[in-house]
């Protein structure tokens, strides 16, 4: 491939990515879906980014998330819009995160927002990375008239690279911070049983006081 076509393939691709949009979550399914039927839509929804040799999401993958308790369980072997949007961010995370930094991100993520709104959260700053990523090329070629394709894509490895980190930086940081604040709860938790057993003991004591009390009498 020469210099030429490379960088209008890269230019076709980069117009897909600029006008992807997420299915958001009032155009997924509000029907109970199977197993088959889930990895068809998915695939549909996400074709854009689909390897030629190998589909995007396949059955064992979808198990392995539920496996993991990033995603809630299907109901009855049925999975609902809540489980596809799942599996549609999964997607996303999985490319540059491990299951236990996407299980600690979610879970942060569900602390300070409701799933559909953490979902709508998710989407938007994922076609706006999108459209940046886009714009950091263009830039480039205004910059440089026909710039090298192997410095254009060792750029790109870096800029991710350094993304990469600094996301799982935070996300550490966040995992850290809620494992703070749930064991100071289990703490308190602790700490208020004891007081009930106090209680119970003190109020084991009064009784056994009164009775010998009136056997006195």
């Amino acid at each position: 491939m020469d210099k030429k076509n490379f960088f209008e393939q890269l230019k076709q691709y980069e117009a897909q990515l600029q006008n992807y949009h997420m299915p958001r979550y009032k155009d997924l399914p509000d029907f109970g879906l199977y197993m088959d039927q889930v990895v068809s839509y998915v695939n549909k929804s996400l074709n854009v980014f689909e390897d030629e040799n190998a589909n995007l999401i396949t059955p064992s993958m979808i198990n392995n998330y539920v496996k993991h308790g990033i995603m809630p369980a299907p109901k009855g072997k049925k999975y609902g819009a809540t489980h596809i949007a799942y599996i549609c961010a999964i997607y996303f995370l999985k490319q540059v995160l491990s299951m236990d930094e996407i299980k600690s991100a979610v879970n942060h993520q569900l602390k300070c927002k409701n799933e559909l709104e953490a979902y709508a959260y998710f989407c938007n700053e994922l076609e706006v990375a999108f459209i940046n990523c886009c714009l950091l090329s263009k830039k480039q070629f205004v910059e440089e008239e026909m710039p090298d394709n192997a410095k254009f894509g060792l750029k790109a490895v870096t800029i991710s690279i350094a993304n990469l980190l600094y996301a799982q930086k935070v996300i550490g940081l966040h995992a850290s911070i809620d494992k703070e604040y749930q064991d100071k709860i289990d703490e308190e938790m602790r700490e208020q049983k004891e007081k009930e057993k106090q209680r119970e003991k003190e109020i084991k004591e009064e009784k056994k006081k009164e009775k010998k009390t009136k056997k006195e009498k």
